[in-house]
């Protein structure tokens, strides 16, 4: 930035203050004007209008270097307004006060929202890296059971494919879930109809895995989006998929307004249920599993907060895990 010049500065301060050398030369006027038509003394006159504008040239002077230190100083603010709002220059009027107020409180907020962003694009190209590396892992696994022909393959490729589905479908809900424009469609759904279609998704991975499924129809009658509905209840259902060896995956209600799904996998520690929400959080269960971002989760939270819905989540280590969907209770109805 290229400095103001000395002059530029002068005439910034006589246009700034024309309105008090117009007043002045007003007051000098009518002061001229009363000796003279009092007819005093010449000599006197010229003395003393001399005199006060002796007086004015020094208060001018003054109040200029005054000025002229405070351009300067908000010049030197301007150059480092990038680091700091501070070294503003002295305030000796209200209007700079409030002035000052207003660019520290502009500044703070600037300073908030940039590193609200990159915090953001910190997240961002640390989930997109663990995304990468966790997709590579279905497609090389297609690809080694593509080199065996046997009976076998078409439903292991399937498998694979669904994982890559999967995956893909996380990524976009990660990217849609903080758009103000996210396309929420709020209606009546049957909630028996919604997690029909997710579990018919996923019983290939129950065969493979030999796990059973104990689905309880619910009979009710759900106020929420179905897309976004149902991209939570695959999340947690492909959790229980992949945390649960063997035994069981139940879908039931206990209460009108909850839905169950519960499993007999490994569980949670209890230090980091607390946790479990917590964006890119993956606890013992994610650093055993080298491919968990810690995403999913933290994806189902924020989704069912902007469809008025809960979720809370109770596991023992060894036991299992039982996710609770909650609805709000003039959300839904039963169905007859």
């Amino acid at each position: 930035m290229k400095q103001i010049s000395i002059s530029k500065i002068f005439l910034s301060y006589l246009k700034e203050n024309i309105k008090l050398l117009s007043l002045l030369i007003c007051f000098f006027i009518v002061y001229f004007v009363v000796f003279f038509l009092n007819k005093s003394e010449t000599d006197i006159v010229l003395y003393g209008g001399i005199l006060s504008f002796c007086v004015y040239i020094v208060y001018l002077i003054l109040n200029f270097h005054s000025y002229y230190k405070k351009i300067r100083q908000l010049e030197n603010v301007l150059l480092n307004i990038e680091y700091s709002a501070e070294h503003l220059p002295e305030i000796k009027n209200l209007s700079d006060k409030l002035y000052e107020e207003i660019i520290i409180k502009s500044f703070k907020n600037k300073t908030r929202l940039v590193s609200e962003f990159d915090k953001e694009i910190n997240e961002m190209t640390n989930y997109y890296t663990m995304w990468t590396h966790q997709i590579k892992t279905p497609i090389s696994a297609s690809r080694l059971i593509l080199e065996n022909d046997d009976f076998k393959s078409k439903r292991e490729i399937q498998n694979e494919l669904f994982k890559i589905e999967q995956y893909v479908n996380s990524v976009l809900s990660y990217m849609r879930m903080n758009n103000e424009s996210t396309d929420f469609l709020i209606k009546k759904y049957n909630l028996d109809n919604i997690l029909k279609l997710s579990l018919k998704k996923f019983s290939s991975q129950f065969i493979s895995k030999k796990l059973s499924l104990d689905y309880r129809e619910t009979n009710l009658t759900v106020l929420t989006d179905e897309k976004w509905l149902s991209f939570v209840i695959e999340q947690i259902l492909s959790n229980s998929v992949k945390y649960t060896n063997n035994g069981k995956i139940s879908v039931y209600t206990e209460k009108e307004n909850e839905l169950i799904i519960e499993d007999t996998g490994i569980g949670i520690s209890a230090e980091d249920l607390p946790r479990v929400f917590d964006n890119g959080f993956t606890g013992y269960n994610g650093r055993t599993d080298k491919k968990a971002t810690g995403i999913g989760l933290f994806l189902c939270k924020g989704i069912l907060t902007k469809l008025s819905h809960n979720i809370e989540i109770q596991s023992e280590i060894n036991k299992g895990t039982k996710v609770i969907v909650k609805f709000a209770d003039n959300n839904l109805t039963l169905n007859d």
